[in-house]
């Protein structure tokens, strides 16, 4: 049972991953310039995952900036008084206009 709620927690935590970077960089859009709000948390069959952004400004090269986001999601399993989690973060940056 618990390897199946980690395999689940962390399919969960990937989930939460590519909404997030959905909403980085929309389809058919301009990439964000601010993390979006992820104010709804994805929730399935027992499954949870919770996604945070955090932004900043990166200036590497000169003339140029950059804004840094950095995604985590935690997927949350629970199943016959067990619980599994697991976290997955990416980064991901986006030149300013």
């Amino acid at each position: 049972m618990a390897e199946v709620l980690g395999t689940r927690s962390f399919m969960a935590a990937q989930s939460g991953i590519e909404q997030g970077m959905m909403g980085l960089y929309p389809i058919g859009g301009p990439p964000a310039t601010a993390c979006p709000d992820f104010s709804e948390n994805i929730a399935v069959d027992n499954c949870e995952a919770v996604i945070i952004c955090k932004d900043e400004p990166y200036p590497p090269p000169p003339n140029e900036k950059y804004i840094h986001f950095r995604l985590e999601a935690t997927g949350v399993c629970t199943a016959g008084g067990q619980t599994a989690s697991r976290k997955l973060a990416i980064e991901t940056r986006v030149k300013e206009q």
